[in-house]
């Protein structure tokens, strides 16, 4: 999966965010813009590909299990998930596909943030290989 350069660039221009960046499933190439270091953009694209990972096994499980719902149906609205947030006391990281957002809560909504993000990452596969 390749990086989407214009929703980083994007991202990294709306007000109150810190940080964004994105990175491929393979892990060989990561990319940021913000305050961070190199050594801080790896370990939070590291850090987002294997909790995105762990959601979406997660949400895939769950999918299998909720067919169970009513008799027949094939789902019951469950699917694998595309991304996660999670809120701290001072930022939150928002994250979508393979790009990532850190956010200053004090500055903006998640809201604006993660429509752009669920938007540009639309039709990205979700396959995390």
């Amino acid at each position: 999966m390749t990086i989407n350069y214009r929703l980083i660039d994007e991202l990294a221009e709306l007000p109150g965010v810190v940080a964004a960046g994105g990175f491929t499933f393979r892990g060989d190439q990561k990319v940021y813009r913000g305050p961070l270091n190199d050594a801080e953009a790896f370990a939070i694209a590291t850090a987002a590909r294997a909790t995105l990972e762990s959601m979406r096994m997660q949400g895939d499980i769950m999918q299998m299990f909720t067919t169970v719902c009513s008799p027949g149906a094939k789902e019951c609205g469950l699917e694998g998930g595309k991304g996660f947030a999670v809120r701290g006391p001072v930022r939150t990281i928002c994250v979508v596909s393979n790009a990532f957002c850190i956010i200053d809560n004090a500055k903006t909504s998640l809201t604006p943030v993660l429509r752009l993000m669920l938007e540009r990452q639309a039709d990205a596969p979700d396959v995390l290989i």
